[in-house]
């Protein structure tokens, strides 16, 4: 009987490019895929964040979004995988920066962005991390925001900096708000 594993790698990269939908069952079958070994890590990895959608938790509403910048700033090959990104910010929880001078992580994935050890970008917060991240994704062609935190007009006027400053999310085609 014919195994998964015994497939070539061009067949398991027609499989995996039919669980590119962005939908809950296949991002579980994808992820399932990344844990099952290192070669089916290899050929679905990429196709995990084709589609990737980043919700805030009630625990810690920064955290979905400082991991997925964390694993842009350290695996740069995945920026180029993602085509459609959903950013979930309906909470409406606000941040307090001063904290977040005391939280290690953030401490970590300022010194990535910024370079400089035990210094905190002073509005590494929700908009300022999205920003970063929209910056790292060169192939984004459909963005979905739902903010509760800050008002349309104020996320809409730092993605138009952003876009007038280099050619980011100039492969956009969708955006909703």
């Amino acid at each position: 009987m014919a195994n998964l594993a015994d497939l070539s790698n061009e067949l398991l990269l027609i499989i995996v490019s039919y669980l590119t939908t962005g939908d809950d069952i296949d991002i579980q079958a994808l992820f399932n895929l990344c844990r099952t070994s290192q070669r089916l890590l290899a050929i679905a990895r990429p196709a995990l964040y084709t589609c990737v959608r980043i919700a805030e938790p009630a625990s810690d509403p920064l955290r979905s979004l400082e991991i997925f910048l964390r694993t842009l700033l350290e695996r740069p090959d995945l920026t180029k995988a993602t085509r459609e990104l959903a950013v979930i910010n309906d909470l409406g929880i606000p941040y307090e920066w001063p904290a977040l001078q005391h939280d290690p992580y953030v401490m970590d994935l300022s010194f990535l962005i910024s370079g400089h050890p035990n210094e905190i970008e002073p509005e590494l917060c929700y908009r300022p991390l999205a920003m970063e991240v929209l910056s790292r994704l060169p192939n984004l062609q459909h963005l979905q925001v739902t903010a509760e935190i800050e008002p349309p007009y104020s996320l809409l006027q730092h993605m138009h900096q952003l876009q007038a400053d280099s050619s980011i999310l100039s492969k956009l085609k969708m955006f909703h708000l």
